[in-house]
């Protein structure tokens, strides 16, 4: 198999054994009784993910690309095409449950002055005006990705998914359907990027005349239609922690194979 890695833009595939393995880190909880006997748990934020990668199967020319991005030849703003997430949610935690991050989890009003945006409430994304959208996510091109986000205010309103070329201009505004949503209903809608100079996509959403929206589990995955929502993953920014080289000798022969870990940097 296959994963993608690098700048925006320029995700480029390594081939790999099985799926780089996440490294778990517990988040140690403090404990404390008050003298009333009341308990109390205090958890401190998650530390950030990072990634164990065997290359036994790169080649010479895929080895060269993580070198480079390990000596930041291709800037410092490299990405890693999480497997999971694609399947899951693609969107961060706090753009996919907006309220469990300080501000609105990335999410921002359509740049006029009589837009708004704002989390009302745990999980809601409330917008008037000309909208809002979700932060911009990497995507790789030639493929397919479902967007999706449930409608739950009290008037129809709509939404699209938008997909942007490596100069940041538009290349496609698909709407969701159905289009105008109605209350109560989940807007969805797929998206095949070309096969080239692609960047990023984004969700969308345009209120219907003055009217508020409020919408609520939004979601986009590498999928050829929507699947049932789940909690964002995120593809994460990371930087690379050395390409490390291992000998194995055999009584055939001595092979030299090769590891890198990925950090999580936002």
């Amino acid at each position: 198999m296959s994963v993608l890695i690098g700048p925006l833009g320029d995700l480029r595939q390594v081939r790999c054994t099985v799926a780089p393995a996440q490294v778990t880190h517990d988040a140690q909880a403090a404990r404390v009784k008050a003298l009333d006997g009341t308990r109390y748990v205090q958890f401190p934020p998650s530390d950030r993910r990072a990634w164990q990668w065997d290359l036994v199967w790169a080649s010479a020319e895929e080895l060269r690309w993580l070198v480079e991005l390990e000596q930041g030849v291709h800037g410092d703003a490299l990405y890693f095409y999480e497997p999971i997430a694609a399947q899951l949610n693609m969107l961060g935690p706090g753009a996919a449950t907006p309220g469990i991050e300080p501000g609105t989890g990335g999410w921002t009003k359509h740049p006029v002055p009589a837009s708004s945006l704002s989390v009302p409430e745990r999980g809601v994304i409330q917008t008037s005006g000309n909208g809002g959208h979700s932060p911009t996510v990497p995507v790789a091109p030639g493929r397919t990705y479902a967007a999706s986000i449930e409608n739950v205010g009290t008037v129809d309103q709509d939404a699209a998914v938008i997909t942007y070329d490596t100069t940041g201009a538009v290349i496609e505004t698909m709407s969701l359907l159905p289009s105008p949503t109605p209350p109560g209903q989940r807007a969805t809608a797929t998206v095949t990027t070309p096969a080239v100079d692609v960047l990023a996509a984004r969700i969308a959403l345009q209120p219907s005349g003055t009217d508020e929206a409020r919408w609520t589990r939004p979601q986009l995955t590498e999928t050829s239609g929507a699947v049932p929502w789940q909690p964002g993953v995120g593809i994460p920014r990371v930087v690379l922690s050395g390409v490390a080289e291992a000998y194995r000798s055999t009584s055939f022969a001595t092979r030299r194979d090769h590891s890198v870990t990925i950090i999580e940097v936002g």
